[in-house]
C-alpha cells in the first residue's frame, strides 16, 4: 500500500505528464514548442534552471539562426537557456563534458556532490542535473540547485522518459517543418530567378552579364556589350574567382578599370544552377569626384602640417627669449629690491605671464582642433590633486583681497585611474577665470561624487565665484573660440577668448560635460563632470624610489649637472639658478659636446639636462647615443629634456626615446628643482 503522501506524488506527476504531453505538439514553430515545454515543466517542478544545445550541423540545415562563419557542423551551440535569456552561445566542452557520463543512455540523471573546473574556466555547479538526448542532434539539461532533488534524480528518469520522447517527436517534426519551409522558399526563389532571367538584363540600364563557373558567357544586356570582351579575355582569372565565390556562395564586390572607364561590379553566386550573375555600374563619375576630394583632402591635411610646423617653429623662437626673460626676472625677484622696482618687476612678471599663457592657449587650441592631444590613463590620489591646485591659487587670490575656498564635501574614493594633467589643465584654467573676474567676495572650488559603483565613480567639480557674471544671451557662445562676454572684457581683463573653448574640448576628450550657470552682477558658476575608474590600491603609498634608507636633499650640493644647449642666454639663467641650488655644473653646447663631457668625467656626472634642437647633434641623437652604452651608470643617469618646442609631436613619446622627463622653457625654478632632486633621489635608490 502507498502512503498518503506517496499518493500524491504519483498523482502530481501523473498530472504533470499529461499537462506536458498537452503542451508538446501543439504547435509545429520551434521556438514556441520549446518554450511551452520548457516553462511549464521549471515552474511545476521548481527547478533552477534548463538549456538546449543543437549541433551546428542541424542549425545550419533548418536556418533556426545565423552562426559564426568559423563555427564547425559538429559544435554544439545553446539555443535555450532559462530563466536566463541567453542564447546561441558555443558550449561544445561543456556539452561533450555531459555527454561522458551517459554511457550510451538517452536519458540520465547525476549528482554533483562539490562544485568542479573544467577547462580552466567552465564552472559545474553543486546540485542534481538530469539529460536527454535529442538522438544525435540535440541536448537537453535540467538543473536543480539541491543535491539529489526526487523531482529529477534516477528515480524520476523513468517517469519522465514517455515525455521526453513525445516532446523529441514535436522538435523533430518542428525542425522538418522549418526545412521543408526553406526548400518551398527556394524553389520560389529559382522560379523567380528564371522568371527574372528574361527581364531584368533588358530592363536594366547597367551592365548585366551571366558566367558559368568556366566563364562560359550564357548571356548579356546590351549595356554590357563594351565589357563581355575583359572577362573573356581574362578567363583563367575569373574562373578561379567563380568557382571561389560559387563554392562559398558568398557575393563578392570589386572595382575594375575598363577601356579608361570605372567599374563597380558586383558577382552574385547562383549555386543550385551552377553560374554567377554580375551587376555592373559605371563608376568613373563618382571616382572623380572622390579624386577630388582626396586632392582637398590631401590640400586640408598639407596645410595643417603646416600650420602646427609654423606653430611649432614660432613656439621655439618666442619661447626661447621668453626664458632668458622670465628667468632673469626670477633671478631678480631674489634681490633686494625697494617698493618702486618690487612694484615694476611684478608688472613685468605679470605681462610675462600673460604672453606666456596667450602661447600656450593657441597651441593647445591647435592641438585639439588636429585631434592631436593624447590622453594618460595613471593612477593618481584626487585630494592631493586638489590641494595643490588650491595652493596654486592662493596667492592670486590673496594679492585681489578675495577668499578662496575648497570643499572636499563627498569624496569616497582618493586613488583613480585618468589622466590627472589634463583634470589640473581644465580646473587651473577655471579657477584663474573665477579669480580674473572677481573683485569682491570670492571663489568656492567644490569637489562632489554624483556616481559610484565598485568600478567607476563619477566626481563634479563646481568652480564658483562672485564676479561680473555672464548675460544670458552670450552664455551660450561662451566656449566657442576667440569668443569672451564682450570687447570691454578683452579690453578690461586680456586674453584670446580661447580658454573656455579649450576647457570644453578637453572636458569632451574626457567624455565628460561642461555646464554653466551665470547671472550679469551675481556671479558665475562652472559645473565639471567626469567620470573615472576606481584605483585598485586604495593604499597612501609613496613611489619605489621614495622607499628605503634615503637622506631627503633639499638642494643640489654635491649634485653634478651637465647643461646641454646651444643658447647663451638659456645658459646664463639655468646656470646661475644650478650654482645657487649648490650644483656643481658642467656645460656642453651641443650632443657632441656633451658625449665628449660625458667621458672625461668618467661618469661623474649625475644628471643631464638636454636641449632637444641643438646644431651639429640634438638631444635626440645625443641620448640615443648615451642609452647604447652598455655600462649601467649609462643605462641609469637620468636625463631630463628641455625644450622650448612644446608644439612638437615628439614632446609626448620622450619617454620612448631614453628621456626620463621633461621641462618646458621657460621653466619654473621651484618646478624644475623638484624635478632634479626626484630623478637624484629615484637615482641614489637604484644604486
Amino acid at each position: 500500500m502507498l502512503s498518503t503522501n506517496q499518493n500524491n506524488d504519483v498523482l502530481q506527476d501523473m498530472m504533470l505528464l499529461y499537462e506536458l504531453s498537452l503542451q508538446t505538439g501543439r504547435t509545429l514553430d520551434f521556438h514556441e514548442n520549446i518554450d511551452n515545454f520548457i516553462k511549464l515543466l521549471l515552474h511545476r517542478k521548481s527547478l533552477t534552471s534548463a538549456s538546449l544545445w543543437l549541433k551546428a550541423s542541424t542549425i545550419k540545415r533548418s536556418s533556426l539562426t545565423l552562426l559564426p562563419i568559423k563555427t564547425h557542423d559538429a559544435d554544439w551551440i545553446r539555443m535555450i537557456n532559462y530563466p536566463i535569456k541567453e542564447i546561441h552561445k558555443q558550449q561544445t566542452a561543456l556539452v561533450e563534458h555531459f555527454l561522458s557520463y551517459s554511457s550510451d543512455e538517452d536519458i540520465y540523471s547525476f549528482v554533483v556532490e562539490k562544485p568542479y573546473v573544467i577547462h580552466e574556466t567552465i564552472n559545474i555547479k553543486e546540485g542534481t542535473y538530469f539529460f536527454y538526448r535529442l538522438d544525435n542532434f540535440g541536448f537537453i539539461k535540467l538543473y536543480s540547485s539541491i543535491p539529489n532533488d526526487e523531482k529529477i534524480n534516477k528515480k524520476a528518469v523513468k517517469k519522465l522518459r514517455v515525455v521526453f520522447d513525445h516532446f523529441k517527436n514535436s522538435i523533430i517534426a518542428s525542425l522538418n517543418q522549418l526545412k521543408l519551409e526553406i526548400e518551398i522558399d527556394k524553389s520560389k526563389s529559382m522560379s523567380n530567378e528564371v522568371l527574372m532571367t528574361a527581364k531584368f538584363p533588358q530592363q536594366n540600364p547597367y551592365p548585366v552579364l551571366r558566367f558559368t563557373k568556366d566563364v562560359e558567357l550564357l548571356y548579356f544586356n546590351a549595356p554590357a556589350e563594351r565589357i563581355k570582351g575583359h572577362f573573356l579575355d581574362l578567363k583563367w582569372a575569373y574562373a578561379t574567382m567563380f568557382s571561389k565565390t560559387l563554392n562559398t556562395n558568398e557575393m563578392k564586390v570589386y572595382e575594375q578599370v575598363i577601356d579608361g572607364k570605372f567599374y563597380s561590379f558586383t558577382v552574385k553566386p547562383i549555386p543550385e544552377y551552377g553560374y554567377v550573375n554580375i551587376y555592373g555600374m559605371d563608376i568613373t563619375s563618382r571616382k572623380s569626384i572622390e579624386y577630388k576630394l582626396k586632392e582637398e583632402k590631401d590640400k586640408a591635411e598639407k596645410l595643417a602640417r603646416v600650420k602646427m610646423e609654423f606653430l611649432s617653429t614660432m613656439s621655439h623662437e618666442i619661447r626661447t627669449p621668453m626664458n632668458s626673460i622670465i628667468g632673469s626676472l626670477n633671478l631678480l625677484k631674489d634681490t633686494t629690491l625697494d617698493d618702486y622696482q618690487s612694484k615694476k618687476l611684478k608688472m613685468m612678471r605679470f605681462a610675462a605671464d600673460n604672453l606666456l599663457r596667450l602661447i600656450n592657449e593657441i597651441l593647445d587650441f591647435n592641438k585639439l582642433e588636429a585631434n592631436k592631444v593624447s590622453l594618460e590613463r595613471i593612477r593618481f590620489p584626487l585630494i592631493e590633486t586638489m590641494e595643490n591646485l588650491f595652493a596654486m591659487h592662493t596667492d592670486n587670490a590673496e594679492d585681489k583681497n578675495i577668499s578662496l575656498n575648497l570643499n572636499l564635501e563627498k569624496v569616497p574614493v582618493n586613488y583613480i585611474i585618468g589622466d590627472p594633467t589634463r583634470l589640473s589643465q581644465i580646473l587651473l584654467n577655471l579657477i584663474s577665470n573665477a579669480i580674473k573676474f572677481t573683485d569682491k567676495g570670492g571663489v568656492d572650488i567644490t569637489v562632489t561624487s554624483t556616481f559610484k559603483n565598485k568600478k567607476s565613480v563619477v566626481y563634479q567639480f563646481s568652480v564658483k565665484d562672485s564676479g561680473i557674471g555672464i548675460s544670458q544671451d552670450r552664455i551660450d557662445n561662451i566656449f566657442e573660440a576667440f569668443t569672451q562676454e564682450d570687447s570691454s572684457t578683452t579690453r578690461k581683463f586680456g586674453g584670446t577668448g580661447l580658454g573656455l573653448s579649450i576647457t570644453k574640448k578637453l572636458v569632451d576628450l574626457l567624455e565628460g560635460s561642461l555646464e554653466v550657470d551665470s547671472n550679469v552682477g551675481e556671479g558665475t558658476n562652472f559645473i565639471v563632470t567626469l567620470p573615472y575608474e576606481i584605483a585598485a590600491n586604495q593604499n597612501d603609498e609613496e613611489e619605489d624610489w621614495n622607499q628605503g634608507e634615503i637622506t631627503r636633499i633639499e638642494n643640489l650640493n654635491g649634485v653634478s649637472v651637465l647643461l646641454v644647449d646651444d643658447n647663451d642666454f638659456n645658459i646664463l639663467i639655468a646656470s646661475e639658478f644650478l650654482k645657487r641650488w649648490d650644483a656643481t655644473l658642467y656645460v656642453a653646447k651641443n650632443g657632441e659636446e656633451a658625449l665628449d663631457q660625458l667621458k672625461r668625467t668618467k661618469q661623474q656626472i649625475d644628471i643631464v639636462l638636454m636641449d632637444l634642437q641643438m646644431p651639429v647633434m640634438d638631444g635626440f641623437e645625443a641620448t640615443k647615443i648615451i642609452r647604447s652604452f652598455e655600462e649601467d651608470y649609462y643605462q641609469e643617469l637620468p636625463i631630463i629634456a628641455l625644450t622650448a618646442d612644446v608644439a612638437s609631436e615628439e614632446v609626448f613619446s620622450l619617454d620612448q626615446k631614453g628621456f626620463d622627463d621633461f621641462a618646458s622653457k621657460p621653466f619654473e625654478p621651484d618646478s624644475l628643482l623638484q624635478k632634479l632632486i626626484k630623478h637624484i633621489q629615484k637615482k641614489n635608490i637604484k644604486s
